[in-house]
């Protein structure tokens, strides 16, 4: 029973790609046998897909439920209904702009040349139990052009691999903001690290990171060895809703600028008229009796002139209950899906291998297959084997979780500790790693730098410790307000 879902959902995965991706369809095709699908409806519908393709040399994606809609006709009742909810599961899931087309081609591939050696062997027997050995010699010829489909040789001069280089988003993940503008485009398959001291929000982080890969209907993966599963859902909730489990007055940190606090602006717009501070004097204490207020009408109307601070605004919010979580929950499903899984583990129970097993149940039985996958954190993984000095484990870990990302053509998002050396500094460098051999491992490291005083007026600065792709100055910091008691990592964000 198992294994029969198991083959269906892999099935189904490989028509959903088929029906919503022209290069997934593209690569299938030519190696496609009809014997490969078990199940007589998704085989029916890839049948419907394979006649499109031939006609408009494009995946149907939408077309596929006005092809229905004409089919349903000569089908009985029965069937159509079968049909009809696989197509509903289908589009209830995917979008174009979310689909894994490298994992899901590599995943066809693997599917077909299964089935293919299965199909074979079973001729060769037959073939060979009526004494004709000659056919089934020629039985072996047929697996040749699945290996020839599953090669990895890529010939970059080949027009096809041209256009392919060229056809992608501009982006596949990037940060809001001045933010985004730092750190960059993060492509898929890309291994991410945050660094920082301890209690500095890297959970939060992390799972802002998934938040954010959400909202461009992405898959996320979330594996946690820091956090209980309810302290986990808890600050989820308080993300998407931006409300605490208590109601009142709250102090958010924002943005304003330095010519208004220092009173040098005589701009019209201007939101007030009143001075915080003078020349070289430090930032009073906030209180909620000061009639001073934050502007930011240059920021957007004439940034030559912004001169970027942060001060602060009283919010008033009610106390987050039920009622509304489901609320939040419901919108936010209608608009990007359900596309978010948690895994806990306790700590230092689970490593990379265990990772990799449950994503291979995950995608197996419920046909999931993440986009983005992020592990809290790698420095609470069990080593990958015993024996080995302490570095060694280290560099297994995390060349363990870059393969993952390889293999799955997915982001992989992990955190990890500085050195105790590094507890003070103001600002992170590639050699505060704990482990210099975590750095040979990622592609973008990046890093959370935050005085106590910062700390308490909800400021994080962040800074590309590395980036392998791509130039970068380590001494270079965005701003990001934060207010994590309502679950909300970065507010807004600024390079001052």
């Amino acid at each position: 029973m198992i294994r029969k879902k198991i083959e269906i959902n892999i099935e189904k995965n490989i028509l959903t790609g088929m029906i919503v991706s022209d290069k997934i369809l593209g690569e299938i095709i030519p190696i496609l046998k009809w014997d490969y699908f078990e199940n007589k409806y998704i085989k029916r519908i890839a049948k419907w897909v394979y006649f499109y393709w031939n006609k408009y040399k494009k995946a149907p994606f939408d077309n596929i439920k006005s092809i229905f809609n004409h089919k349903a006709k000569t089908l009985k009742e029965e069937e159509a209904e079968i049909i009809e909810d696989i197509l509903d599961s289908i589009f209830a899931t995917y979008n174009t702009q979310q689909i894994n087309t490298e994992y899901f081609v590599d995943q066809a591939i693997d599917y077909f040349k299964e089935r293919e050696l299965r199909i074979v062997a079973n001729n060769i027997n037959v073939l060979l139990d009526e004494g004709k050995v000659k056919e089934a010699e020629e039985q072996v010829s047929q697996i040749n052009k699945i290996n020839k489909a599953a090669s990895k040789w890529i010939d970059p001069f080949d027009m096809e691999e041209i256009e392919d280089t060229f056809s992608e988003e501009s982006s596949f993940f990037r940060f809001p903001g001045k933010l985004g503008e730092l750190v960059g485009n993060i492509e898929r398959g890309w291994f991410v690290g945050i660094t920082s001291t301890y209690k500095r929000g890297k959970t939060w982080f992390l799972q802002e990171i998934a938040v954010l890969s959400l909202l461009k209907h992405l898959k996320g993966a979330f594996f946690s060895l820091e956090m209980t599963k309810n302290t986990m859902k808890k600050r989820l909730y308080k993300r998407l809703t931006s409300l605490s489990f208590e109601e009142g007055s709250f102090i958010y940190p924002c943005f304003d600028c330095l010519k208004n606090q220092y009173n040098i602006c005589d701009k019209l717009e201007r939101t007030n008229r009143l001075q915080l501070r003078k020349k070289g004097e430090d930032k009073p204490e906030f209180s909620e009796d000061l009639e001073y207020r934050p502007c930011t009408f240059c920021r957007k109307n004439s940034p030559e002139e912004y001169q970027p601070e942060t001060w602060f605004e009283i919010i008033r919010k009610p106390s987050l209950t039920m009622a509304q979580i489901r609320d939040e929950i419901e919108t936010f499903q209608k608009y990007y899906g359900n596309n978010l899984r948690l895994m806990v583990y306790p700590k230092y129970s689970a490593n990379s291998s265990d990772i990799m097993r449950d994503l291979d149940v995950l995608e197996q039985i419920d046909g999931f297959v993440p986009d983005v996958i992020i592990v809290d954190m790698a420095d609470a993984e069990k080593p990958e084997r015993s024996g080995g000095n302490k570095l060694e484990q280290v560099e297994e870990t995390w060349m363990s979780l870059a393969r993952i990302g390889g293999e799955r053509h997915a982001m992989i998002v992990t955190a990890t500790q500085v050195v105790k050396g590094a507890m003070k500094k103001s600002r992170l460098e590639a050699e505060d790693s704990a482990f210099p051999v975590k750095l040979g491992q990622v592609d973008v490291m990046l890093g959370q730098n935050q005085s106590k005083l910062e700390k308490r007026a909800g400021i994080m600065r962040i800074n590309v410790m590395m980036n392998r792709h791509a130039e970068f100055d380590e001494e270079i910091d965005c701003t990001i307000l934060q207010k994590l008691s309502h679950g909300q990592v970065i507010l807004d964000s600024e390079v001052i």
